[in-house]
C-alpha cells in the first residue's frame, strides 16, 4: 500500500524536527562564539548594490572554516533526509534518524563534490538573472534522493545527480513550485507578524530573541518539508524516478537494508 504524503510526514516528523533544532541551535551557538557569519562577511554599505564586504584574519578564517565544514555536515545529512523520504514513497520502508548520515560512507568526497557544484551552480545563477536559479532550485529538489540512488546502483561521478535531477523534474517544475511558492507566502506571513510582534514587545535581542529564532527557523523549516514531502510522493506517484530506479528491477532485501537503512 502507497503511504500517503501525512503516513511519510508523520513518520519522518522526528528526525525532521532533531536536525532543525541541531541546525537552528548550532546558528546561534556560533554567534555568541563569535563565529557568525558577519566575523567574515558583512553586508555592503551600498543598499542599491548590496555587494558583501569580506573580513580578513584569524577570527575571520576560523569562522569561514567552522562555517564551510557545518554547511557540508548539514547539507549531507539534508540529503539523507530526502533519501528518506524518498525510499518512504517508493518502497515503504520505515525511517530511523540514523538514516539521514547515509551519506557519510566511503562515497562521502563524491557527495560533497556534488553538493558544493550544486550550491556554486545556484548561486551563478542568481548573480545572472532570479528566473534561471529558480528554475534551477526547484529541479534539485530531489537530489539527494538521486545522489542515492546513483550509489546504490553504482553509478558515478560528482555531475551525474544533477543531471539526473534536472532530467527527472522536467514536466514537473510546475507542480513543485506550486508546492514551494504557497511555503514562501506562508513563511513570510508568519516571520511578518513574528517580527511586528518582537518589535512591538522590544524583544529585538538577547536570549528570549535567539530563543525565538530557534523556534521560528524549526516551524518554517518544518512548514518547507511538508511541501518537500508531497513534492517526492507526488513524483514517486508520477513515475519521474521511474528511468533511474526501475522498480520493476530485483533489489536484494539485504542490499536494500544494507545500503539505506
Amino acid at each position: 500500500m502507497k503511504k500517503t504524503t501525512m503516513d511519510i510526514y508523520k513518520a519522518m516528523f522526528p528526525s525532521l524536527l532533531i536536525y532543525l533544532v541541531i541546525v537552528a541551535a548550532f546558528s546561534q551557538i556560533f554567534e555568541m562564539m563569535g563565529l557568525g557569519t558577519d566575523a567574515f562577511m558583512t553586508p555592503g554599505a551600498n543598499p542599491a548594490m548590496p555587494m558583501p564586504e569580506f573580513h580578513f584574519g584569524t577570527m575571520a578564517g576560523v569562522s569561514l572554516l567552522v562555517h564551510s565544514i557545518y554547511l557540508i555536515a548539514v547539507g549531507l545529512v539534508g540529503y539523507g533526509l530526502i533519501l528518506m523520504i524518498y525510499r518512504m514513497a517508493r518502497y515503504g520502508t520505515e525511517p530511523e534518524f540514523v538514516d539521514a548520515f547515509f551519506f557519510f560512507d566511503p562515497k562521502l568526497v563524491s557527495s560533497i563534490g556534488t553538493y558544493i557544484i550544486e550550491k556554486i551552480l545556484t548561486v551563478v545563477f542568481f548573480l545572472l538573472l532570479i528566473v534561471p536559479a529558480i528554475i534551477f532550485s526547484l529541479a534539485m529538489v530531489p537530489l539527494g534522493a538521486v545522489i542515492g540512488i546513483d550509489g546504490i546502483r553504482g553509478r558515478e561521478g560528482v555531475f551525474t545527480p544533477i543531471k539526473e535531477s534536472w532530467q527527472i523534474t522536467k514536466g514537473h517544475k510546475g507542480m513543485i513550485f506550486g508546492r514551494m511558492a504557497i511555503v514562501v507566502i506562508i513563511v513570510l506571513v508568519f516571520s511578518g507578524g513574528i517580527g511586528v510582534a518582537a518589535a512591538a514587545s522590544g524583544m529585538t535581542q538577547g536570549a528570549l530573541m535567539k530563543v525565538l529564532n530557534v523556534v521560528s527557523t524549526v516551524i518554517f523549516g518544518l512548514i518547507g518539508y511538508a511541501a518537500v514531502v508531497d513534492i517526492i510522493r507526488e513524483l514517486v506517484a508520477r513515475g519521474a524516478f521511474d528511468e533511474i530506479d526501475p522498480i520493476y528491477e530485483e533489489i536484494e532485501d539485504e542490499e536494500i537494508q544494507g545500503e539505506v537503512l
